[in-house]
């Protein structure tokens, strides 16, 4: 089976997954190529997903200001506008 994933990995490329059973799908992943059998071993806030969703609630005014912005030493603002949208959704 071919996923992409993307969506938590941010890999570009499809990852094979092995029929074997020792291969983890994530939340979030798209089947390409194939088919499988699933055991579902975690839910919400236990996901991947739901981790980085959890620590999108510690983050502070002070370490968002380090993300970034017009102007900013560190960068142009892209991982703002990423905090941003996550909280967004998780609002939703």
């Amino acid at each position: 089976m071919s996923c992409d994933e993307a969506l938590l990995t941010g890999e570009s490329i499809p990852v094979e997954k092995s029929r074997l059973g020792d291969a983890d799908l994530k939340m979030g992943a798209l089947a390409l190529k194939g088919s499988c059998q699933a055991q579902v071993t975690a839910i919400g806030m236990q996901t991947e997903m739901g981790k980085i969703a959890g620590m999108l609630e510690e983050i502070t005014p002070e370490i968002q200001a380090l993300a970034g912005g017009r102007g900013s030493k560190w960068g142009t603002g892209g991982m703002v506008t990423k905090i941003t949208a996550a909280r967004r959704a998780m609002e939703h």
